[in-house]
């Protein structure tokens, strides 16, 4: 799973928490990976405190805003699972979400 936020303090916690929390049966959440890019707000904080508690989450930080296809590029290089799922920051999911899209 890759997220791609810029300024998503407001909702990613709210985000990963969903993702965390998904009811899967055929499928497994093996990581969670957040590209920050060029965040000011609080999101590398928020994101760091739920990777200190589910090693699945994953930050990576890109020190300036270099846009959504370099975020998504950045986290292609970065994840070794043989199916993808991208989601922007700003979303909500319900609890099946994850297993219905896969």
């Amino acid at each position: 799973m890759g997220i791609m936020a810029h300024n998503e303090e407001a909702n990613i916690g709210l985000l990963l928490q969903d993702f965390l929390d998904q009811k899967l049966d055929g499928v497994e959440l093996g990581s969670l990976i957040v590209v920050a890019s060029g965040c000011t707000d609080r999101t590398v904080a928020i994101v760091s405190e739920f990777a200190e508690h589910d090693e699945r989450v994953q930050l990576l930080v890109q020190p300036t805003r270099e846009g959504k296809a370099s975020a998504i590029n950045l986290f292609l290089d970065q994840t070794q699972e043989s199916i993808l799922v991208l989601s922007s920051a700003d979303l909500r999911l319900e609890e099946d979400t994850l297993e219905r899209l896969v």
